[in-house]
C-alpha cells in the first residue's frame, strides 16, 4: 500500500492567510510547503515532484497568466493541478479558467470547501495517473506483439524457403 502523502504546494501573498490554509491542509493530511513568492515555488516544484498547486491571484492579472503558462510548460509541474484563489467576482474565476487553472475560487474562502475541491482536483489526478500508466502498458504491449508478429513471419518465410 502506497502511504505516501500527497504533496500539494502553496503561493500565499498573505502571510496570515497562509498559515491557516496550510494548517487546514495539514490538518486534512496532506504534505504542504508554502512559498510568498512565484520564483520560490516554482524553484521547489521543479526540484521536487507536486500532485496540486495552490496558487493565491486575487487580481487575475497576466503575471498570473504567465506563471500558470510556466507551470503548464515545465515538465515537472505541467501535469500538477492548479488550484486560484481569486477575488469575488465571477470573471475573476472565468479569467483563472481560461488561463490554465484547473478550479478557481473566490476568496475569502470556507475552508470546508477549499478542502473538497482540493480533494477532487487530486482525485482526477490520481485518475489521469492511471490512464497514463494504461495508456503506457498497453502502448508497450502493442509494441511486443508488433514484435512477435515479425518474429512470426521471419520465422514462416525461413520455413517456407527451408520446404523449397
Amino acid at each position: 500500500m502506497n502511504d505516501t502523502r500527497e504533496k500539494i504546494i502553496l503561493l500565499e501573498l498573505d502571510g496570515a492567510t497562509a498559515g491557516s490554509l496550510q494548517a487546514a491542509l495539514q490538518a486534512a493530511g496532506y504534505e504542504v510547503s508554502c512559498f510568498s513568492s512565484p520564483a520560490q515555488m516554482l524553484e521547489a516544484a521543479r526540484q521536487s515532484p507536486v500532485d496540486l498547486l495552490l496558487l493565491d491571484c486575487p487580481g487575475v492579472t497576466p503575471e498570473a497568466r504567465e506563471l500558470l503558462a510556466t507551470i503548464r510548460g515545465v515538465p515537472s509541474t505541467g501535469a500538477a493541478r492548479v488550484i486560484l484563489l481569486v477575488g469575488a467576482e465571477p470573471w475573476q474565476r472565468t479569467a483563472a479558467l481560461e488561463f490554465g487553472a484547473d478550479d478557481a475560487i473566490s476568496c475569502p474562502c470556507d475552508n470546508a470547501e477549499l478542502l473538497a475541491r482540493v480533494r477532487n482536483q487530486l482525485r482526477v489526478r490520481k485518475s489521469e495517473n492511471t490512464l497514463r500508466r494504461e495508456v503506457q502498458i498497453a502502448q508497450e504491449g502493442q509494441q511486443i506483439a508488433h514484435t512477435a508478429f515479425e518474429a512470426l513471419a521471419v520465422t514462416e518465410k525461413m520455413a517456407s524457403d527451408l520446404v523449397n
